[in-house]
């Protein structure tokens, strides 16, 4: 994944200091120039201006948007798995982090991160699991892997929250009891989530949050 900042400030009407979006796993520790707190102006901006993956429709665009902590276990999942190898990747993101600050990926607020490759500034942001809330329903639509583990451990996850966006959830919300832990990740669509509509699945990446 990779957005010019031309291209981002088209897409959401927002600015970054930086030519470039990447994604956060492209991010190298010893790279980093510094980490800015996301205001919540700009969170609520940038997920109002994610478009559906066929189509030009803005699910988010008359939600309520907020971040709140939450216990993963009082929630719906709707991708089918978790892979072994990126819960492992995001273990080691704090150890990314720990020049900057000491914290559980469970408490990490939204945050740019800012570093440089050989020739120009880049970007990447960081955002909280995000649930969605719909028709009396919590379910994850991203980040099942951070949520899998803070479960695992017993803790609560800051998530952000989205509230009634204006259609159906592109899948069909399960409980915890059915997910499955892979080593490789399934590579039909329709094995990875439970009952799959690719029609109202969210595009996180136009804006540039790497799911």
């Amino acid at each position: 994944m990779r957005i010019s900042r031309e291209e981002f400030r088209n897409r959401t009407g927002l600015d970054i200091d930086a030519e470039e979006i990447i994604a956060l796993r492209e991010i190298k520790k010893e790279r980093i120039e510094k980490i800015e707190l996301m205001k919540e102006s700009f969170l609520e901006k940038l997920l109002k201006n994610v478009p559906l993956s066929m189509g030009e429709d803005y699910p988010y665009r008359g939600s309520k948007i907020i971040t709140n902590t939450i216990s993963p276990k009082c929630l719906k999942i709707g991708q089918s798995f978790v892979q072994e190898d990126k819960i492992v990747s995001i273990l080691e993101l704090p150890f990314v982090l720990e020049l900057y600050a000491y914290i559980t990926i469970s408490k990490l607020p939204p945050c740019i991160i800012y570093t440089k490759n050989s020739t120009h500034r880049v970007a990447a942001f960081y955002i909280p699991p995000i649930i969605e809330v719909y028709n009396g329903e919590s379910y994850i639509l991203d980040g099942i892997h951070r949520s899998y583990i803070a479960r695992g451990i017993g803790s609560t996850m800051n998530y952000i929250v989205v509230e009634n966006p204006s259609l159906d959830p592109p899948f069909k919300p399960r409980t915890w009891r059915d997910i499955r832990i892979v080593k490789e990740k399934p590579v039909r669509i329709e094995e990875r989530y439970f009952d799959i509509n690719p029609e109202l699945f969210r595009l996180l990446k136009h804006v540039g949050i790497d799911g």
